[in-house]
């Protein structure tokens, strides 16, 4: 896989793998949501919430449960991100990670308050998390100007 520096040095510049999949960092998204199945480790349950109006048009719920996704870290090391009550949608085009979500579940208070959080800035956006122990710097290059980063590649049904 062929890197760049700065705050790129963990965004692969080519995909080499099939199974590593986008997740988009949706500071207005008030829960995670996923599009694929297979990141689900609990079966899906019915959700209130039908419908999400988005910008796009209705995207339709199929259920709520819990997911895991792995990340790299800006040193390169692999992380397991599980979070509850998150939605699935097939029809959405990548995954949306919600920070305010990911803060709650978290729930990254001990010792110091807060310490799972993102800030979001002109040309990226940082996420800390595990007391600020481990970062994530995802550069907004896109179209959408929603910060994407590619999944670890060999994640898929490995919980």
């Amino acid at each position: 896989m062929s890197t760049s520096t700065g705050g790129d040095k963990y965004k692969p510049k080519y995909k080499f793998d099939s199974d590593s999949y986008l997740i988009g960092i949706g500071n207005h998204t008030s829960t995670c949501i996923s599009n694929n199945i297979n990141q689900s480790i609990m079966v899906l349950t019915p959700t209130p919430r039908l419908y999400l109006r988005g910008i796009t048009g209705n995207l339709k719920f199929k259920g709520e449960g819990t997911l895991v996704w792995r990340i790299y870290d800006d040193q390169g090391q692999s992380h397991k991100i599980k979070m509850k009550n998150c939605l699935y949608t097939p029809s959405l085009p990548s995954c949306l990670a919600s920070p305010q979500h990911g803060a709650d579940q978290a729930d990254d208070n001990y010792p110091s308050l807060d310490e799972t959080w993102c800030a979001t800035y002109t040309t990226s956006c940082v996420v800390w998390w595990d007391q600020r122990k481990f970062t994530r710097t995802i550069p907004m290059k896109n179209k959408s100007n929603t910060p994407k980063l590619f999944s670890t590649p060999g994640t898929i049904n490995t919980y």
